[in-house]
């Protein structure tokens, strides 16, 4: 059975204005395909990292670093993606992958 909550319960209302309950339903997920990944850079600008998992669509991407330098990606498709940096680094850049 799934599991219910309190809609009234995520705001701060006091009793004066206290409202009755709102039940509703936690939506069930299932079969989320995610991945994470760690792209090291050696004084380069440009990574390819190619999919371990098999995505129908291009995947949400979010790549982060703990470097001072900008990180975008630069393409993407099924199968892979290319991560660039603002300037060549040496450092670690953080992949989650996600299927959308």
């Amino acid at each position: 059975m799934a599991r219910t909550y309190d809609r009234n319960r995520h705001r701060k209302i006091y009793p004066i204005n206290r409202k009755s309950a709102v039940p509703a339903v936690a939506p069930v997920t299932t079969g989320i395909t995610m991945e994470t990944k760690s792209l090291s850079f050696s004084n380069s600008i440009t990574q390819t990292y190619s999919f371990t998992q098999t995505y129908t669509s291009a995947p949400i991407v979010i790549a982060t670093s703990n470097s001072n330098v900008n990180v975008y990606i630069a393409s993407i498709s099924t199968t892979q993606v290319v991560i660039r940096v603002s300037e060549a680094f040496t450092g670690v850049v953080y992949l989650q992958i996600t299927a959308s």
